[in-house]
């Protein structure tokens, strides 16, 4: 499954009241920060979608761990740990914003 098919499929995600699980905003803003990736020159990331709303997207790899989230406002958040013990934090990034380059 693809990004694209995968983040239209939480759509139908349902939490334990019956509603969506995350907003049409949300899947929105996925599509929109995905659209800004170079995808096929990064590692595959692992997309879920959580009860609170958010989008998640993890990568977990020997370089860097990656855990990084939208709610459907527009912007994300990540926290990056890198193999060298850095680590990065960012909060209300626009989603037109690609993540830093390190």
């Amino acid at each position: 499954m693809d990004y694209q098919e995968k983040l239209k499929s939480f759509r139908f995600y349902l939490n334990e009241e019956g509603n969506p699980m995350v907003s049409g905003d949300a899947i929105k803003d996925a599509e929109r920060f995905i659209h800004g990736l170079e995808i096929n020159s990064i590692k595959q990331p692992y997309l879920s979608a959580v009860e609170d709303g958010e989008i998640n997207f993890w990568w977990d790899y020997s370089d860097i761990w990656l855990d990084l989230g939208m709610y459907g406002d527009g912007t994300y958040s990540f926290f990056a740990r890198f193999a060298d013990g850095s680590e990065l934090l960012e909060d209300e990034v626009p989603v037109t914003v690609p993540l830093p380059d390190k």
